[in-house]
């Protein structure tokens, strides 16, 4: 059986400030909504957030994760 792959493109955004508060969208999909400390990431974020808040925190705003050409 041949596993099947999807490509998917996200874009990830720097916000350096706010106004209002963050709520759940998709209640039917997520339980709760939690802030974490940059350095302090949980273990289970999904890779290709993990690696992109990792390049821009190093100053690298464009990066790819995963691609295979």
């Amino acid at each position: 059986m041949t596993q099947k792959r999807h490509k998917i493109i996200a874009a990830v955004h720097l916000i350096l400030e706010k106004e209002g508060s963050p709520c759940i969208m998709e209640q039917d999909k997520y339980d709760e909504l939690k802030w974490f400390k940059i350095t302090k990431l949980p273990n289970n974020i999904i890779p290709y957030i993990g690696s992109a808040i990792k390049n821009i925190g190093q100053g690298n705003y464009y990066s790819e994760f995963g691609w295979q050409y």
